[in-house]
């Protein structure tokens, strides 16, 4: 079985988001840089990812009873850090704090 060494496969340069960027931004970075993945930082140090689906998918809780503009909104106020999956030693953490 061949090895692939990640390098081989990453953009480069890496781009990443700072955790309390807003979601609109970590959706246009990704979308303007075609990449579904972005590394997510907070004080230069790695915490998580978020995916272009995390990003596309994210909604408030209670949105079903939420009017659509208010929805977003919200979601337009919502940070990187409500939707990203951080791992720490062998530990999923989901962030699922709004704003």
């Amino acid at each position: 079985m061949k090895t692939i060494l990640v390098r081989e496969r990453m953009s480069k340069p890496v781009m990443t988001i700072d955790s309390q960027a807003k979601l609109a931004e970590a959706h246009k970075l990704m979308h303007d840089k075609r990449i579904r993945r972005l590394p997510v930082v907070d004080n230069g140090k790695l915490v998580g990812i978020v995916t272009l689906l995390d990003v596309s998918e994210a909604r408030p809780e209670g949105a079903d009873k939420m009017r659509p503009t208010a929805m977003q909104a919200y979601i337009a106020m919502m940070h990187v850090s409500a939707t990203v999956l951080t791992t720490i030693g062998s530990v999923l953490i989901s962030a699922t704090s709004p704003v």
